[in-house]
C-alpha cells in the first residue's frame, strides 16, 4: 500500500479512536482506551505489511472495534480487497454481526459484510 494512503488510514484511526474519540458520533458512551488505540495501529500495520498478529486482551477491552476500525479503513481505501473476521465462538460471532458490524457500517457506509457459518452449524442427514 502506498505510504500516503497508509498515513491516511493511521489518521482515520487517530480520529476515531484517539483521545478526541470521533467514534462517539456513532457510539456516544465510548471511552478512550489507550490499548484499543494502540491495537488498532498494530492491526493496520500488520495488514499493510501482510504479516500475522496475535492479540490477547481481557473481555471489554475493545478488541472488536480495535480490529474492525483499521480493517474498515483499509477496505475503504482498497475496495477490491476483502477481510475475513473469524471467531472462536458463536456468541462472539453474534456480537460482531449484531453489534459491531452495524456500527462500523454507520462509520464506513461503503463497506459490506456477510456471515458464513461452519458446516457444523447446519443440519445433516449424515449426522443422524
Amino acid at each position: 500500500m502506498p505510504l500516503a494512503r497508509f498515513h491516511t488510514i493511521r489518521t482515520n484511526i487517530d480520529t476515531l479512536l484517539g483521545e478526541n474519540l470521533g467514534i462517539r458520533q456513532v457510539l456516544p458512551k465510548s471511552n478512550y482506551r489507550e490499548g484499543q488505540h494502540a491495537m488498532a495501529h498494530l492491526v493496520a500495520g500488520t495488514i499493510n505489511e501482510q504479516k500475522t498478529l496475535v492479540i490477547e486482551a481481557p473481555t471489554g477491552s475493545g478488541k472488536s472495534m480495535g480490529l474492525g476500525i483499521p480493517a474498515a479503513c483499509i477496505l475503504e481505501s482498497n475496495p477490491n480487497k476483502a477481510f475475513i473476521w473469524s471467531t472462536g465462538s458463536k456468541a462472539l460471532q453474534a456480537q460482531i454481526l449484531n453489534k459491531n458490524l452495524p456500527y462500523l457500517n454507520l462509520m464506513f457506509p461503503n463497506i459490506t459484510y456477510a456471515v458464513l457459518y461452519g458446516r457444523e452449524s447446519y443440519f445433516s442427514l449424515e449426522a443422524l
